[in-house]
């Protein structure tokens, strides 16, 4: 939480211990749903999405979601080819502040 309703997000490889990093050819993708019931497949109607090409992004989820808690999966996503599109994270879930 960065404050102001705002989700700071950082992605980073198991092999890059200290640092953000990027595979070559892919990008950063967050699935993701404000309140409700934890999703149960990330790709599930409902569900938003954001992709980022920096490794350290901000999700800006909004003053009225305040308290509410945000349920996400994210992934590495090919920027050409969906085939070699890493597999989802596990749920994570992070309350709104």
């Amino acid at each position: 939480n960065f404050g102001g309703a705002v989700i700071d997000l950082k992605y980073r490889r198991k092999s890059d211990k200290n640092k953000n990093s990027v595979p070559k050819g892919f990008i950063c993708e967050l699935s993701y749903q404000i309140g409700g019931t934890p999703p149960t497949d990330p790709e599930a109607v409902g569900m938003k999405s954001v992709t980022s090409s920096k490794t350290h992004f901000q999700l800006k989820a909004g003053v009225p979601n305040l308290g509410k808690t945000l349920y996400g999966y994210g992934r590495w996503k090919h920027k050409i080819n969906s085939a070699f599109d890493s597999p989802w994270t596990n749920i994570m879930q992070i309350t709104i502040a």
